[in-house]
């Protein structure tokens, strides 16, 4: 597929391609809009010649799990990785910046050794990182190196290079981009380390420092023959500005022979802190004098003949320096040696072959000497007396990386070892040494002085607490806390949706730089539909049983019923009505007593009546209702209202108003639920109204009507009832004397039930 058919594709439902920003030999590399995070990331996508290689994608997918483990500031994070579908990709970080070749290209000459070393030491430490983890880079260039405007430098492509190698051997135009920074082991076909890496970096760190490749040509079969024979140019002699001990550590980092170069980026950082700490440092490597000795500089003719493609054969003529040490090319049918000359002179060649065995001679004499010299010191060890040796020269040894407590364990008889500071370190371990005043390798006395400054470990970060938070500020305020996030949606009834619900690690927890926050996110309460059940009849603990069943919720409220107590009557909502889930159902639940219901009851005056009166109606005891008349205003009764249930004691009173006294009017004993049946167990209508001195004295008898007339139903009345004959009353329930019978008597006949 053609790179611009790519652009608007949406890969795995999430990714939509924007821009092309690159070109290599493998892949084309897009910024593309992470859809889901809302964020723009860089997505390299392999091109066909590779995506459809089973081989190839099995290798770059059991990388890539490789490459996913690594975490660090200095090294692009890979995101995530798809091969499932046609197109085969690999989400990274995007990074806003520009590579250390165009950096050097817009700097007009080499970069001052300030800047040079304070990128190198931050690519070592992303190299520290992944060789730690066992992933071998293999393709260290400024091409592959990204500089950020603040300066942060950001390595790339971890793992490409290897695989693309093993896939087209027999094809030296896919390591064209790298040739000019290849070890000699990999020029060679040898099997590659972290030390390979090394060298590589000692290329880089040679051009920032003078503008110009160790190595160059136009063919790259040559530059790769001369990183294996030749020594590249002094970078003093180029930029006599570099300091000393820096072009030191460049040529070790490019020692032909890598047991001779840094054993690991960890020791090629000490010595640059080394270096920065003091720029006139001179370092005491052992093999660098004796190296310049035995340079000789030798002009060679030599044809080349490549094997490429099993056709092509390319001649170049090379001349280099050559040195006591003659690497051979052996990688196979990419670079071959051809020992004849095109002129045909023989001369040339042997004078060339004598000058090697000249120091191949001279060595292993220095060595059988040496080893002599060794085999005597040990059989005389013995015979010298201590104190001769009492204060002896020794090689100060290399304390960086060890803990303070070990180092003075171990050095207690030649070393005086104290702490003069403590700094936070990513670097090293926390009581780990980091720096010490005596330079490795400087011969020194037994007791000699040493300060160190000590590791405090990697400055940790309080996880901030963002609870409750809305997710999306929770993510910029964790990311600009130098730590990683990653978001989780999960269904919470308590928390609002989108605010976050708990971080892992925990709110004010300490973690180290880098480490990855997860965010719980609400995405509220979890909604179902479910139908309402049918709870009329069932018990109380029954129904709510039925309805937590259903993960729907309640609400009780009592009322009277003739059910039993705590049987449900009714409900709010009718069955198999859906509803979501957590709804409230309100259950109505009998209280055990039956409901009240109202009659009306008409209770008459006397015709001589005169005042104000209250009626005061007690049931049971307690007074119910009460009403107060004008017996002027009314025409000889008045209605009132009572409310209860089953057959009760009504008990009226009459009060005077004007006078306050109060009377008893009668007792009855009413049926409520039978449309209010009344029974009269006393009534003394006329006797009451006498007590309270409620009537008007005429000289003339006066008619009286009947105390009350027949109750008018209310409405809460469900027939029509029949009026009862009255009881007895011929002994009323009262404190009147027996000279009041008579009257009593009187009253009841006008009773009408």
């Amino acid at each position: 597929m053609e790179k611009d058919n790519y652009i608007g594709m949406l890969l795995d439902e999430r990714y939509k391609v924007e821009q092309l920003i690159g070109v290599g030999g493998m892949a084309y590399v897009f910024t593309a809009k992470d859809t889901k995070e809302d964020k723009t990331v860089a997505v390299k996508i392999l091109k066909d010649e590779f995506a459809n290689n089973r081989e190839f994608v099995k290798k770059f997918i059991n990388e890539s799990k490789v490459l996913a483990t690594l975490s660090h500031p200095s090294i692009v994070e890979v995101f995530d990785v798809s091969f499932d579908n046609d197109v085969k990709f690999m989400v990274m970080e995007y990074i806003d910046g520009i590579t250390l070749k165009e950096y050097m290209e817009t700097s007009n000459g080499p970069l001052n050794w300030k800047d040079s070393v304070h990128f190198m030491i931050q690519i070592l430490r992303a190299l520290q990182h992944a060789h730690a983890r066992g992933v071998i880079h293999r393709d260290i260039k400024p091409h592959n190196i990204m500089i950020l405007t603040d300066g942060t430098i950001k390595v790339m492509d971890f793992g490409i290079s290897k695989i693309a190698r093993e896939e087209v051997k027999s094809s030296t135009e896919h390591t064209l981009g790298s040739v000019h920074y290849i070890s000699p082991e990999q020029a060679q076909g040898l099997s590659t380390n972290e030390k390979s890496d090394i060298y590589s970096l000692g290329c880089v760190l040679y051009e920032m420092l003078t503008g110009k490749k160790p190595f160059d040509s136009d063919n790259p079969v040559t530059v790769a023959l001369m990183h294996s024979k030749n020594v590249a140019p002094s970078p003093r002699s180029i930029n006599p500005d570099i300091p000393v001990g820096l072009e030191q550590i460049i040529v070790k980092a490019m020692e032909k022979n890598p047991d001779m170069r840094y054993q690991s980026a960890s020791e090629m950082i000490q010595a640059l802190q080394m270096f920065r700490k003091n720029p006139d440092i001179v370092f005491n490597y052992n093999n660098d004098e004796q190296s310049q000795e035995e340079e000789t500089s030798v002009e060679v003719n030599e044809r080349v003949s490549v094997i490429a493609d099993g056709s092509a054969t390319a001649t170049e003529d090379i001349s280099y320096s050559h040195t006591s040490e003659v690497p051979v090319v052996t990688g196979g049918n990419e670079l071959e040696d051809d020992k004849s000359d095109d002129d045909g002179d023989d001369d040339d060649e042997v004078e060339v072959e004598r000058s090697f065995f000249l120091p191949i001679l001279t060595g292993i004499t220095l060595v059988i000497i040496l080893v002599a010299v060794i085999f005597v010191a040990s059989l005389l060890k013995d015979a010298f007396v201590n104190e001769s040796w009492k204060n002896p020269e020794f090689q100060m040894p290399n304390l960086l990386g060890m803990q303070i407590d070990d180092a003075k364990e171990t050095y207690s008889t030649q070393l005086d070892i104290a702490v003069s500071a403590e700094q936070y370190s990513e670097t090293y371990e926390k009581g780990a040494i980091m720096e010490q005043s005596v330079d490795e390798g400087l011969l020194c006395k037994n007791g000699v002085s040493v300060d160190v400054i000590i590791s405090k470990g990697v400055k940790m970060i309080t996880v901030p607490d963002v609870l409750n938070f809305d997710y999306t500020v929770a993510e910029k305020t964790l990311k600009n806390e130098g730590l990683l996030v990653e978001t989780k949606f999960q269904y919470d009834d308590d928390i609002e949706k989108d605010l976050v619900v708990k971080t892992e690690p925990s709110a004010k927890e300490e973690v180290a730089p880098g480490t990855k926050v997860v965010l719980y996110v609400s995405k509220g309460r979890y909604v179902s539909v479910v139908k309402v059940p049918n709870l009329e009849g069932m018990t109380l603990d029954a129904a709510k049983a039925m309805i937590e069943s259903k993960d729907l919720t309640w609400n009780i409220e009592y009322q009277h019923s003739e059910q039993a107590k705590d049987i449900v009557i009714d409900q709010s909502i009718q069955p198999e009505t859906e509803v979501d889930s957590k709804t409230e159902i309100t259950l109505y639940v009998s209280d055990g007593t039956p409901p009240t219901k109202s009659i009306s009851v008409n209770f008459m005056l006397p015709s001589n009546a005169n005042g104000t009166f209250t009626f005061q109606i007690f049931i049971d005891g307690s007074l119910a209702t009460q009403k107060t008349v004008d017996a002027s205003t009314i025409d000889g009764s008045t209605k009132i209202a009572l409310d209860g249930n089953g057959t009760q004691l009504v008990v009226v009173k009459i009060k005077n108003e004007g006078n306050g006294k109060t009377a008893e009017y009668g007792r009855y004993n009413i049926n409520f639920d039978d449309g209010g049946s009344i029974e009269v167990i006393s009534q003394k209508i006329e006797q009451a109204f006498v007590e309270i001195d409620g009537l008007l004295i005429v000289t003339e008898p006066v008619y009286t009507q009947p105390a009350y007339s027949q109750p008018e139903q209310t409405e809460s009345v469900s027939q029509n009832l029949q009026p009862q004959q009255p009881m007895d009353t011929s002994a009323p329930e009262d404190t009147q004397a027996s000279d009041d019978t008579q009257a009593s008597s009187e009253d009841t006949s006008n009773v009408v039930q």
